[in-house]
């Protein structure tokens, strides 16, 4: 469709004598010509440009939440279990790294029942070394997150083998051993999730996070975090 409107526009402009030897008797000046010709040529920029566009478009990365990830692992002399998220980039025309999520963040934060911000912090991206100084820190909080559809993995929080207790886990722990964050106890709460990238508009996931009462089942089930849709929150709450 496009390859035949420039040949109709390089046509036009092929017989732009002989339409203005047919218009000159007639009473149409050259300089409408030069108007239509402009016209012409204004119509064909914007269709361009909207093929770019939609192009553009379809090969951006599109980050979507991929479902849950738990692990368990050692944590010293004790067992820990990890609770995480896995997100992936479904890009639809992959191109490189136009389709790339460049540099891409996560900022987690827990809200109570009442609204209320509990928490909130930087996520960690499993798949990246641990630091070894605080200056790494900004950096290892940064992914690139390639189209290819593999799943990466949020770390959220975890509780000790035997405790109900719930802590959120980051970067710093590697470094502030017996500072960890704050544990969150029995209860229900509201877990949002923001994801952003040099590249891409923010975007956010929420979830629920439910400790219950004292351990029945010690294993990954013994907290619960499921997606929900995005709830009101009434109360005041930081934006990153």
């Amino acid at each position: 469709m496009v390859a035949a409107f420039v040949i109709g526009i390089l046509a036009s402009f092929s017989a732009t004598r002989d339409l203005v030897a047919w218009a000159s008797p007639v009473g149409i000046q050259p300089i409408h010509i030069a108007f239509w010709l402009l016209g012409v040529g204004a119509i064909y920029t914007t269709i361009m440009q909207g093929l770019r566009i939609r192009r553009f478009e379809s090969s951006s990365p599109n980050v979507e939440f991929d479902g849950l990830s738990p692990a368990q692992a050692s944590m010293g002399t004790r067992q820990g279990y990890f609770y995480r998220l896995a997100f992936k980039n479904t890009a639809k025309n992959p191109s490189g790294q136009n389709s790339t999520a460049l540099a891409m963040t996560a900022h987690i934060s827990i809200f109570d029942n009442g609204g209320d911000m509990v928490d909130d912090w930087e996520g960690r991206w499993a798949i990246l070394d641990e630091p070894l100084s605080y200056g790494e820190i900004w950096q290892l909080n940064r992914y690139d997150l390639q189209p290819n559809n593999q799943q990466v993995i949020l770390d959220i929080g975890f509780r000790f083998q035997g405790e109900s207790q719930f802590q959120g886990w980051d970067n710093f722990h590697y470094l502030s051993v017996g500072q960890p964050r704050r544990c969150l106890g029995i209860g229900s709460y509201k877990i949002r999730v923001l994801l952003a990238a040099s590249n891409i508009t923010k975007k956010e996931w929420w979830f629920t996070l439910n400790i219950p009462n004292e351990p029945q089942a010690d294993d990954l089930k013994q907290v619960e975090i499921k997606r929900i849709k995005k709830p009101a929150i009434h109360k005041k709450d930081s934006q990153p």
